[in-house]
């Protein structure tokens, strides 16, 4: 196995390039370790077609692909990655593990359309939540991200667990009184933008409740996670 692997990896060496006509592109993703990531989703925008890298990091892509070309890349736990093919058809590409912070501004880093997966981390690395976004009639992946950093309680779940499992314990503990109307909103949008960040992938192409099914798993652990402190799911649920 290692070996095969070996032989295929050594295939990247050699770049081939695009003609006039339509062709496909096989490739690697790797960490900057070189370490193959699997399950990360490579798409081409142009024509909506996407593959899943294997466990081996590999994939091939079948499509209306030609020299200037890009492909967005994505995986849960890394940064997402618009790479351009320069008129290659075989490829390695480098994911960073860098999450994005919520005081960022978001509009920099997630596209205007799509379905989107996100998990939520805190300042030790540790993975705090799961959930879902761009599910409706607009498909707009931004809208959940930017409702969760402005830290309103009001119709936003993610904000609740935040409240009542960091805010509202560290008030008691410093016996905090008196609170003022809407403070507590301020308080939450503060702990968020300074303590927490998050990664996603965007799907383009992918119904609700398959959307909705992995997300079940992640909650569950399935895909090498432990389940998220604020809404995981134990296996014996």
């Amino acid at each position: 196995m290692l070996r095969n692997t070996l032989q295929l990896s050594g295939i990247f060496l050699i770049f081939s390039f695009l003609s006039s006509n339509p062709v496909s592109v096989t490739g690697q993703i790797t960490d900057h370790r070189g370490f193959p990531i699997p399950f990360a989703v490579v798409e081409h925008p142009h024509s909506g077609k996407w593959s899943v890298s294997d466990e081996n990091g590999f994939f091939h892509l079948l499509g209306d692909l030609r020299n200037s070309d890009e492909l967005f890349i994505s995986r849960i736990g890394y940064e997402p990655e618009n790479f351009s093919l320069g008129g290659r058809t075989v490829v390695q590409i480098l994911l960073n593990k860098h999450p994005v912070s919520f005081k960022d501004d978001h509009t920099e880093h997630i596209p205007e359309y799509g379905s989107m997966i996100y998990t939520v981390w805190d300042s030790d690395d540790k993975f705090i939540y799961v959930g879902v976004g761009g599910v409706g009639k607009k498909r707009d992946p931004r809208s959940r991200i930017n409702q969760h950093r402005n830290g309103g309680r009001s119709g936003d779940q993610f904000c609740v667990y935040i409240q009542d499992y960091f805010i509202i314990p560290d008030l008691l503990r410093k016996n905090h009184s008196k609170i003022q109307k809407g403070s507590l909103d301020k308080m939450t949008r503060d702990f968020i933008q300074k303590y927490l960040s998050y990664r996603f992938v965007i799907i383009k192409d992918i119904k609700r409740k398959e959307l909705i099914n992995v997300e079940e798993k992640i909650k569950r652990g399935v895909f090498g996670f432990s389940p998220p402190v604020l809404n995981g799911v134990p296996d014996s649920w």
